[in-house]
């Protein structure tokens, strides 16, 4: 039994990735560079905003300076939280809350390459209508220096948690973010809720969503 359960937060807790990219998109307008849906998910997704833009802008031929970056972050960050603000349902990923309620884990975290921002517009909705329980821990962007597949901010979240590592239980729908928690010595069960099976297979069990990871922790 692990003491603890971390969960990614796009595509794990919200089916957010499409309001990322709707995010990027309304952005990147401005500055006549075109991001197709498809370009976004095989390159893009599940990159943090930091890492994402100096990338993106890179394979477009387009110069960007590094003090322009953290303009660029806000200004797709106020897209995005507007975005949210707007929905009157969010696109919870199947099975969260009561997968959530029902554990038994000691203490539950999200460590996420969103922003603060980000994330917590998200869940001080979910919080007001008590869709999901607290969470003990929240690492997001701000709290690493270098993002996923980079393990700090799971070594982060676990140290935060006072769990070791191997007594973690992560669940990811990246391949980035799958191997990020491995690096960092944790179990990962992968959710197909973003990327195709054949891209996951690094995760330790992969499931649909969290009815059939309920399902199988059941048995």
């Amino acid at each position: 039994m692990y003491q603890a359960i971390i969960l990614d937060f796009d595509g794990v807790v919200l089916h957010s990735e499409p309001i990322h990219y709707q995010a990027y998109h309304k952005l990147l307008n401005q500055y006549n560079i075109t991001l197709s849906e498809k370009e976004y998910f095989s390159t893009y997704a599940g990159l943090s905003d930091k890492e994402l833009f100096p990338k993106l802008f890179k394979n477009k031929n387009h110069s960007l300076q590094q003090t322009k970056i953290y303009e660029l972050i806000q200004k797709k960050v106020a897209f995005y939280n507007q975005l949210i603000q707007d929905m009157t349902t969010l696109p919870l990923i199947h099975g969260l809350a009561e997968y959530l309620y029902q554990a038994e884990y000691n203490k539950m975290a999200i460590c996420s390459g969103a922003t603060s921002s980000e994330v917590m517009v998200v869940l001080n909705k979910l919080y007001q209508q008590k869709i999901v329980p607290p969470f003990d821990v929240i690492v997001t962007a701000e709290d690493v220096q270098c993002g996923k597949p980079s393990p700090e901010g799971y070594l982060l979240t676990a140290e935060l948690l006072g769990v070791e590592p191997d007594q973690c239980l992560v669940v990811e729908d990246s391949p980035h973010g799958i191997m990020a928690a491995k690096k960092a010595g944790m179990t990962v069960a992968a959710l197909t809720t973003t990327f195709d099976p054949s891209l996951l297979q690094q995760a330790d069990a992969i499931f649909t969503d969290f009815a059939q990871l309920s399902s199988a922790t059941a048995q």
